[in-house]
Order: C-alpha cells, then sequence, then structure tokens
C-alpha cells in the first residue's frame, strides 16, 4: 500500500474536478463552523454516516485540504478497485462479519492511519461503523479512538490530535435537486485525555467515545421512534416554516435542520408518553404523501401559494421557452442519464449506495461518452464543413455545451418537478398538509 499522506498531482486535480461536479449535485449547500478545522494539523473527522461515498464527498468537498478514508474491506475485493481507492486515499477496514482471521488486515490500515496524522494530515473514519439511511445517531465503534490516542503518543508535549464532530444532512437521500448541509462541532482535544488513558484504556475510551456521541448528536437530524419514524419526519418538514416564523428565525437550510430537529424531539417525547393524536397524524401524513418520499419537495409546495400565482405562472413559461435547450440537452444526455438511474436503481435500491453509484457514474463514465461522441463527430461530420478552422470551431463549442446541457438538463427536472408538486398541491394535496399541520399544532405548540 502506498503511503496514504502523500497525494499526487493527478489526485489533487480529480479533486477539483470532483468538487465541481458535487457541488452541483446539490439546490443549495451550506457548511457551519468550518473555521473550527486547523489546517497542517493531525485532524480525525468523525461524521454521521447514511450515504455511502456521498458522506465522502461531503467532506472532501468542504475540507480544506485531501482526507484519508477507511472504508468497509468488502469493496476492495477485486485487486484493480483496491488499487483505484488506494489512489483515492482509501484504506480497507475489516469487521467481525469479515471473517475473524481478517481482523488482523487492519493492522496496516491502522499503522497507515497514525502515518497520516502523524504528518499532520486529515483523516476520516465513520464511527458509526456503518451506514443506516435513518436520520439518527447510532452506537460508536472504538476504532477512530484506538487510532488517536496510538497517534498522540508521538506527538510532542503541547500538541494534540483533534477528532472534529461533523453532522451532514441531505433533502433526499437517492435524487439530486436537494439541500445538503454540513455542521462541524467543537473539536475533542486527544491530549485531554491521555494521562487517563495511560491510567485506564478502556474506561478513558468509553469516555471520550460518549463526548464524542453527545457533540455530534445536536449537528444531525436525529429521530428516536422506529414506529413513527416517517411521520416524524414527514412532520418536521410540514410544519417548519411556521416554527420559523414563531421563532423570526432566518430562513435557511441550517435554521431549518435546527427547526426539524425540535419538532422531531417533541414528537419522539410524545410517541414516549403515547400522545392520543398520533395515530391520527400518522394517518394524515400518509393523506399527504401517499407513497412518495419526496418529502422536502411537497413541504416547500406547500409553503407556496395553493393558488396560481405569478411564480408558477412564471416557472410553466419558464419550462415551455426552454424545451427547445431541454431537447438538446436531452438528446445528448438523456439516455445516458436514464440508463446510469435505472442501472444505480437495480443495483443498489435500499441499499444505501444508489445515490453514490449515479453521481459513480457520472463522474467516471460520462466523460467517456463525450468522447465517444467527438470520435465518432470526427470521422462522420467534417465533409460538411467549407473549411478546417471552421469544423475546429464547431467542434470546440460543442464539446463546452455538453457537461453544461447536463447541467441544464438537471435543472430543468428540477423546475418540472417543483411546477408538478405545486399543481398536485393546489389540486388537493395542500389540503392534506392543512390537515397535518392542524394536528401538529395540537402536538407541538411551540419549539
Amino acid at each position: 500500500m502506498a503511503e496514504m499522506y502523500q497525494t499526487p498531482f493527478f489526485y489533487k486535480f480529480l479533486r477539483v474536478y470532483s468538487n465541481t461536479i458535487y457541488s452541483r449535485w446539490f439546490s443549495s449547500t451550506e457548511v457551519n463552523n468550518e473555521k473550527v478545522i486547523p489546517e497542517n494539523a493531525s485532524v480525525i473527522f468523525a461524521p454521521n454516516h447514511q450515504n455511502a461515498f456521498i458522506d465522502a464527498m461531503a467532506l472532501l468537498w468542504s475540507s480544506p485540504a485531501p482526507i484519508v478514508f477507511l472504508a468497509k474491506a468488502s469493496i476492495f475485493g477485486n485487486k484493480l478497485v483496491a488499487k483505484a481507492l488506494n489512489f483515492f486515499k482509501i484504506m480497507p477496514a475489516y469487521r467481525m462479519r469479515d471473517g475473524y482471521s481478517n481482523l488482523k488486515k487492519n493492522e496496516e490500515s491502522f499503522e497507515q492511519a497514525v502515518k497520516v496524522l502523524a504528518h499532520n494530515e486529515y483523516f476520516c473514519l465513520m464511527p458509526e461503523g456503518g451506514q443506516d439511511e435513518h436520520r439518527r445517531l447510532r452506537p460508536l465503534v472504538k476504532g477512530m479512538f484506538r487510532i488517536a490516542f496510538a497517534t498522540q503518543k508521538q506527538k510532542p508535549e503541547g500538541e494534540s490530535i483533534l477528532i472534529v464532530p461533523t453532522g451532514i444532512d441531505y433533502g433526499h437521500y437517492d435524487h439530486s435537486g436537494y439541500h445538503l448541509v454540513i455542521n462541524f462541532g467543537k473539536p475533542i482535544r486527544i491530549a485531554d485525555y491521555y494521562q487517563d488513558y495511560l491510567a485506564n484504556e478502556a474506561v478513558t475510551q468509553n469516555k471520550v467515545r460518549d463526548e464524542l456521541y453527545n457533540r455530534m448528536k445536536p449537528l444531525i437530524h436525529h429521530i428516536v421512534s422506529e414506529k413513527y419514524y416517517d411521520t416524524i419526519y414527514a412532520s418536521s418538514y410540514a410544519y417548519a416554516e411556521e416554527m420559523l416564523e414563531s421563532k423570526d428565525w432566518d430562513d435557511n437550510e441550517t435554521n431549518r435542520l435546527e427547526v426539524r430537529q425540535r419538532i422531531s424531539t417533541q414528537l419522539d417525547e410524545a410517541v414516549v408518553n403515547n400522545h392520543p393524536l398520533l395515530p391520527e397524524l400518522e394517518s394524515a401524513v400518509k393523506n399527504w404523501l401517499g407513497d412518495s418520499n419526496m418529502v422536502e419537495l411537497y413541504a416547500r409546495a406547500y409553503e407556496e401559494p395553493h393558488k396560481v400565482d405569478p411564480k408558477l405562472i412564471t416557472s410553466i413559461l419558464y419550462l415551455i421557452g426552454s424545451s427547445p435547450l431541454a431537447l438538446y440537452a436531452a438528446a445528448f444526455n438523456g439516455f445516458p442519464y436514464l440508463l446510469f438511474k435505472g442501472v444505480a436503481y437495480k443495483l443498489a435500491h435500499n441499499t444505501g449506495f444508489e445515490a453514490s453509484l449515479l453521481l459513480g457514474f457520472v463522474y467516471l463514465i460520462l466523460p467517456f461518452i463525450y468522447l465517444l461522441y467527438i470520435i465518432l463527430y470526427a470521422i462522420f461530420m467534417p465533409g460538411y464543413f467549407a473549411d478546417t478552422l471552421s469544423f475546429i470551431v464547431f467542434t470546440v463549442c460543442w464539446l463546452l455545451s455538453l457537461p453544461f446541457s447536463f447541467n441544464f438538463l438537471v435543472r430543468y427536472k428540477w423546475r418540472f418537478q417543483y411546477v408538478k408538486s405545486r399543481i398536485q398541491t393546489i389540486a388537493g394535496k395542500g389540503k392534506a398538509a392543512d390537515k397535518v399541520v392542524e394536528i401538529l399544532r395540537q402536538i407541538v405548540p411551540s419549539i
């Protein structure tokens, strides 16, 4: 395995390319408290883990420097894949399910992680030990703390390993066009616990683990109830705008996340207290959303006027007026995108990897499809141009238009979904959501 703390130039180039695409995957992006991350320091990021490689990309996009990751060993089965993952600074982590004999292989990854931190590079280990597509923080595993204390042993007096609690929140796990919020919390200084660790390793690791858990939980949307999980999640969106207005907070996704969490906390308490209106709330939510999981989309549409207004008319006119551009974009991007989406759905639906697979196709395969277009074009089209210069100029312009047309097509789809949800709200979903909010006013009068 190559030295993970070294960063090749090509990796830096690919990181710029990757971050450019990633930031356009979301309708809005907000990063909070990033100033707590020191540069040229030994930092371990500790994020919640709900969306496979999309979580890692969120950290790479928001971090000031490259990050070395640990990922589950099962994805390293193919030698070629393993080499590619190593190049992208991803190392294998073996768990008991991978076989007891394989646990010894963790030593190499752990040694590399210590080297990374000793060289003041960034490192990330998902402390939940796996992913889950539910918005809650699960119990944390101890591998991170073993690495942290092993590296702290090598640090000069006065320097500390820092564990940065990190919260990631998505508007939707599998679809583009929704929000992304990344919250960085107050770092934990491992040096402050090192003497206690020397006296009692197990007790101190548990102490740091509990502290990290307590610092991570306020950074995410944490829903405890399993029975009413979907109801609580949808309700937190339906009621968010009213609660924002009641507190006179600025309308941004960070404040909306805070409001949703407070609503969810009170509804979790209502579940514990067996509130009599919970079954009625569950029924109202199902009547509002049906089988759709586009909660944020329908909640945003509900916040708009429940009638035809200038904003809706403008959006409809935009869709009509820009339809020729959409057809052009679809001609070169529509089939590949639908193919990618279909393959990702078939291979990874309900696994938590669907969005990662789709985005991976866009990153890695779409540029080669564009290259294929250019090759075919160069073979069959030169005879239609009067001279070489006009052929070259047109070719360059067309080539540059391809990625921009893909970006346009995705946003055209987002606008179409907005118009559709607005019309559905006007046609009756608005009244169904009114019932949800009416019940919530009785269960969650204030936050």
